[in-house]
């Protein structure tokens, strides 16, 4: 009976160690599965919001938003919601969170100010898309979710273009993943409030996620839970919480089935322990003698469980021995698995570990580096492979390397107390990058303690700090008076510019509101007003005036701009001041002047509408001139030759007056270039020679044929002249024929000078007005006909090149002399047959778009008539098609079209075909627009301003292609 007994307990003790092994090991099975389930149904919902993001950032490349053509983006975004069955509506935000387009109202209704401010102000610092937590539409009033990405130009942040869905996305999300059976899935927003569950959505949606979310660890993406549900289901739940959007995932299985394994091997060991006990003695009489061999069998089998190695199961007559093997054969392939799974979870955490963003650094005792994450080549450069085995701290700044040599030694004396560690590390390249740690120490079971550092770039953070304390420093350097007042009105700070224009230092006033400037000189109404304006949220701009310290009045333009918290209240009030009491003292001096102002502006406009016109003309010019060539080709050596040789030169001296009307009208800033003064005489002169006709003006030129060049503003120096023209033909208007204007040039070579007289036959100026001609807004002309303006222009355009301007009148009519300084190279030789035709092109296929069918029709006989093959599209989508489908050498492409503008077809151009990109020729007719100018610069590709001809087509064309 002892042998028995002897030979059973270490069964039975085997038999319920193996159970708790089996037990334990369905638990580690158990919540290995309950992770993965969270972790991948995190990373679908992931997955899901990044889909939603990248449209929402495609959707913001628009060009409508370039434009600011917030009519036709509304309808850009309702577009997108029909397209998307998971948006319920796209919104555009602007900086201060007032909404300016929702897909959800027509456009131009009112719309409310956004409901996630949080949102659209961490977007905007950030730079970043970002998700919202579970908020009430203010439209609506139910519960959605909202995404926002930031629109960023270059001045910054433009707006910020968001769209909201609903949980019931999350919650059909959420159905479509493996849930343990009888268990149950939930999210939860960073607040914690339930977003979907696959268990009683309608009840909990919307309310806080309860002790299961509450109890996670705030600093860990993992955690496993027990406890019961509010259903009152005892459960054991995994959650994690994703480092993307913040929300948390939890998948939890009935405690009862992750149980199970336990009760069952439990109720084994026990069941076969009382067989053993019971039959024990009857086995001890007549098996006692056959017990020890097997005994020894299974006292090597279980050896052989113990090392892990595959196991043979030992054979026996004996039943409890037999089923005693049976469980070491069991126990056996349950370590195995239970081993696979360990190796599985390690490979999953060192997966982790390799592509986590920030670095962790494992260091031993001494310091020396023996583990190396690979985000330390993305963020210092270097490669795990060069960092271990080298001391972690070979890489600190020298200045920052006592701090953490100490930091690191207080960690390994008070293991497991987290260290805090700021440094500057060398980047490979050798610069220098802000970095922040946290250390923990771990010590095992031998004792042995080794460090693990998590390490995060911060060089941009320091960087943005920096530059907050600049603007903060700007503040108190700025010109204006600046003044931070609580929401009672209270001061809490001021600037030093306050101080120069009160003369109340900012000691006095911290503390005081600011009544102590208040000059009497306003009623309670106004204050009251002003009151409720800032309350309101509005900012309130005018005109106050106050009582400086010394006891003097003086007048202030002021703003004041309510700020506000996260939450929407308002906490403070910023008031920036100006001094305007000499600008109050200087309008009532410039009233006299405005109308003269007013009728400047009025010519300006005239200006701006007579460059439009010719805009407009230029793409008809262009037809004209290349149909007039062509037909001039046809009829070469003909009866009609020299009508086709008219037309066209009318057709061209039309193309000239519309390009000095763009001269004219174009906003430009001063250039310098060689300028030949009698061709700036003969292009005004084009220009104005049709009023001058309709008056009798007979118009004589003495241009000198040997002058020398200027070094000038083409542009400005015709705008001289066409002011000088016009104010001679004005003044000799009313009278009596015979009308002449002579305009005289001559070289002074001894001077080193260029002189233009213009002597007109008009009633002349009387010597006392002679002295004040060129002041701002003299005018001899009658009231309303002149601003004063013109020749007090001219004077500032000739001494600013240098020259002088000056008006003599000895007799009838007046004459004016302008002299500039002689400059520049001398003028280029003309080689014989330079104006000979250019070379044809090497022959190719080319593509010509242009929305005006008939400039498109003209250039493709053009280029035809030279051997090319010619294809036409009528806007970019139309050329992109042809693209698609046939090979070009060649692109000719207007910038203003419909559907698709030649800006737009020319990115795609470099996106898909880029080596065509640099064969790309710009055709335009828009000669004002800056951005055109602007785009065209930035490619660097030839264009061509309409109206041109034929030879300045082929001229391009074999400058491209290559001649023949």
């Amino acid at each position: 009976m002892v042998l028995v007994c002897a030979a059973l307990l270490p069964v039975l003790v085997f038999g319920v160690v193996l159970a708790a092994l089996f037990a334990r090991g369905e638990r580690v099975e158990t919540e290995r599965e309950l992770r993965a389930a969270a972790r991948a149904l995190s990373l679908a919902l992931h997955r899901e919001s990044e889909t939603h993001v990248r449209s929402l950032q495609i959707l913001a490349t628009a060009d409508e938003l370039d434009r600011r053509d917030l009519g036709r983006f509304h309808a850009l975004a309702a577009r997108a919601v029909e397209a998307s069955p998971a948006w319920e509506a796209v919104m555009l935000v602007d900086p201060g969170g007032e909404q300016l387009v929702s897909s959800r109202v027509p456009y131009g209704s009112p719309l409310p100010r956004t409901g996630v401010p949080e949102l659209i102000a961490r977007v905007i610092a950030t730079r970043q898309p970002a998700v919202s937590d579970l908020f009430l539409s203010s439209l609506t009033r139910r519960p959605v979710i909202a995404l926002a990405v930031p629109v960023v130009r270059a001045d910054g942040v433009r707006y910020v273009l968001t769209s909201t869905t609903s949980p019931e996305r999350i919650q059909a999300l959420l159905g479509s993943e493996r849930v343990p059976a009888g268990g149950l899935a939930a999210v939860v927003d960073r607040s914690g409030v339930i977003v979907a569950r696959t268990l009683g959505a309608e009840r909990f949606v919307g309310r806080p996620g309860g002790p299961m979310f509450e109890s996670r660890d705030a600093g860990a993406a993992d955690t496993v839970w027990r406890g019961t549900t509010p259903e009152g289901l005892e459960v054991q739940a995994a959650l994690h919480r994703s480092t993307v959007s913040g929300w948390t995932v939890a998948v939890a299985a009935p405690a009862a089935a992750v149980n199970a394994p336990v009760r069952r091997a439990i109720a084994l060991v026990s069941a076969a322990g009382l067989v053993l006990l019971l039959g024990g003695a009857w086995l001890a009489i007549r098996v006692g003698r056959r017990i020890a061999a097997p005994i020894a069998g299974l006292a090597d089998a279980a050896a052989v469980v113990g090392r892990g190695a595959a196991l043979e199961r030992p054979r026996s007559s004996i039943l409890e021995v037999e089923r005693v093997a049976r469980a070491l054969e069991d126990a056996s392939s349950e370590r195995g698995r239970a081993e696979a799974s360990l190796r599985r979870n390690e490979a999953f955490y060192r997966s982790l570990l390799e592509n986590a963003l920030d670095m962790v650094t494992v260091v031993d005792a001494a310091g020396v580096v023996v583990y190396e994450s690979p985000a330390i080549t993305r963020v210092l450069g270097w490669t795990p492979d060069e960092r271990i085995g080298r001391s972690s701290v070979a890489v600190v700044h020298p200045d920052d390397l006592p701090g953490v040599v100490e930091r690191l030694a207080q960690g390994f004396r008070a293991p497991g107390t987290p260290q805090a560690l700021a440094f500057r590390a060398r980047h490979r390249d050798g610069t220098w990058r802000h970095i922040d740690s946290v250390g923990h120490v771990f010590v095992d079971e031998a004792g042995a303690a080794i460090g693990v550092i998590n390490s995060r770039d911060v060089t941009a953070q320091r960087r943005a700090e920096e530059k907050l304390a600049v603007q903060a420093s700007a503040l108190d350097a700025a010109a204006n008076g600046i003044v931070i007042t609580d929401r009672e009105g209270r001061i809490v700070w001021v600037n030093r510019a306050f101080t120069r224009l009160t003369g109340y230092p900012a000691a006095e006033v911290v503390g005081q509101t600011p009544r102590l400037l208040r000059s009497g000189r306003h009623d309670q109404a106004f204050y009251r007003h002003l009151w409720a304006t800032v309350l309101a949220g509005e900012p309130w701009r005018g005109e106050m005036v106050n009582r400086r310290r010394d006891g003097m009045l003086y007048t202030e333009e002021q703003t004041i701009t309510p700020v506000r918290a996260t939450g929407g209240g308002i906490t403070h009030f910023i008031a920036v001041k100006q001094d305007v009491t000499e600008r109050k003292r200087l309008d009532e001096e410039l009233r006299q002047q405005r109308e003269a102002l007013y009728q400047s502006e009025k010519l300006a406009g005239m200006g701006q509408l007579l460059a439009g016109v010719a805009h407009e003309l230029n793409n008809p010019l262009t037809v004209v001139i290349a149909r007039t060539a062509m037909l001039g080709s046809a009829l070469a050596g003909g009866l009609h030759e020299s009508t086709v040789k008219k037309l066209a030169d009318a057709a061209e001296r039309c193309a000239r007056i519309v390009k000095n009307f763009v001269a004219l009208a174009r906003q430009r800033p001063p250039t310098r270039q060689e300028v030949w003064l009698n061709q700036v005489v003969l292009e005004a002169v084009e220009l104005v020679s049709y009023p001058l006709h309709l008056d009798d003006v007979e118009m004589t030129l003495d241009l000198a044929p040997d002058l020398p060049p200027i070094w000038g503003d083409p542009h400005q120096l015709h705008q001289v002249v066409v002011n000088l023209v016009t104010n001679a033909h004005h003044a000799m208007r009313d009278t009596a024929p015979p009308r002449r204007l002579v305009m005289t040039t001559r070289a002074d070579a001894a001077h080193g000078r260029v002189r233009l007289e213009m002597a007109d036959t008009g009633p002349g100026i009387p010597s006392a007005m002679r002295a004040r001609v060129f002041e701002p807004f003299f005018t001899t002309k009658p009231l309303g006909q002149g601003t004063g303006l013109g020749l007090s222009i001219c004077q500032g355009i000739v001494e600013g090149h240098g020259g002088t301007i000056t008006v003599a009148s000895g007799g009838p009519g007046a004459t004016f002399v302008v002299e500039l300084p002689a400059g520049g190279p001398a003028p280029p030789a003309v080689e014989p047959g330079a104006s000979a035709r250019p070379p044809l092109a090497r022959r190719g296929r080319i593509l010509v778009v242009d929305d005006e069918a008939e400039v498109g029709q003209v250039l493709a006989e053009l280029l035809a008539a030279d051997g090319h093959e010619v294809d036409t599209a009528t806007d970019g989508l139309d050329a992109l098609d042809r693209l698609s489908r046939r090979a070009y050498d060649l692109v000719l492409s207007d910038i203003k079209m419909p559907n698709l503008d030649g800006r737009g077809f020319y990115r795609e151009v470099e996106r898909r075909l880029p080596a065509l990109a640099g064969r790309v020729i710009f055709l335009t007719g828009d000669a004002l627009s800056a951005e055109v100018s602007e785009f065209i610069e930035t490619t660097g590709r030839p264009s061509l301003d309409k109206p041109f001809d034929a030879e300045q087509i082929r001229r391009i064309v074999s400058q491209v292609l290559g001649p023949e």
